[in-house]
């Protein structure tokens, strides 16, 4: 059954942030949230981690609200890599990576067989290994990303949520996260569903994007089919060119100038 969103919305105070999101992830895939800054990507990744509550509606995971479930037992099935990453610049690398192991161990817990080779695993698959004894104050911004990943990814939650995981990442950066991340809904059998600013690049890493437009769902489904001229001139106001990439037929977006 997954995750799914049910007549969610948000206020603050008299301020509309989310009207009435009706979502349903499915299992196995990126999906990118997508919009203009302001139009609830961020709330919405907050209520679907549970450090938000809607004003109204559920969020539900196999049935279950997440709002009524511990927060460790909620750390079972979604992880988080949120936007601001602010680790304490004297732990190791290795240290902060297998405390994702957290949600599983009681006060008394000690490391593992297991603990210690799941978190092996997963610096492996983001390619962190060799930064293990490495201080955090001592790594660049987009390994510090890759170990933000690789601890959320230790929690072994099916359902993975990023919120902007390239801002503030060069090009390069840019896409090894986002190859990281294309290859994550397989790891184990999971769904990865990420807010991103490029619409480009969504178009080829995501297998379903969600439209956001002044906190409503505007429009969710295959890039190809949701990136079209006219939804992207009506939600970010401006006019573009839509075009295929003739390697891999992804939809390429510009300004129009």
């Amino acid at each position: 059954m997954g995750l799914q969103l049910k007549d969610i919305s948000l206020s603050y105070k008299e301020n509309l942030v989310l009207s009435n999101i009706n979502i349903e992830f499915d299992v196995g895939e990126v999906i990118g949230l997508v919009g203009r800054n302001g139009s609830g990507k961020t709330s919405l990744i907050n209520i679907m981690n549970g450090l938000v509550r809607p004003t109204s509606g559920l969020v539900l995971y196999n049935g279950k609200d997440i709002n009524n479930i511990s927060i460790k037992e909620r750390a079972k099935f979604i992880s988080v890599v949120p936007q601001r990453i602010n680790f304490p610049a004297d732990y190791k690398v290795l240290d902060l990576v297998y405390m994702g192991r957290n949600p599983h161990m009681d006060f008394f817990h000690r490391a593992t067989k297991e603990d210690l080779n799941n978190t092996y695993e997963v610096m492996k698959t983001t390619n962190i290994v060799g930064l293990a004894h490495k201080l955090i104050s001592e790594i660049s911004g987009g390994e510090m990303q890759r170990v933000a990943i690789a601890m959320a990814l230790n929690q072994r939650a099916p359902v993975l949520l990023l919120d902007e995981p390239t801002t503030n990442l060069d090009l390069v950066h840019e896409v090894l996260v986002l190859e990281l991340v294309k290859k994550l809904n397989s790891y184990p059998k999971s769904c990865v569903i990420l807010s991103i600013h490029d619409l480009t690049l969504a178009s080829k890493y995501c297998d379903k994007v969600v439209m956001l437009k002044n906190g409503e769902l505007f429009a969710k489904g295959n890039p190809k089919d949701v990136f079209s001229k006219e939804n992207i001139e009506s939600v970010f106001s401006t006019k573009v060119r839509v075009n295929k990439d003739p390697i891999d037929n992804s939809t390429l977006i510009t300004p129009e100038v």
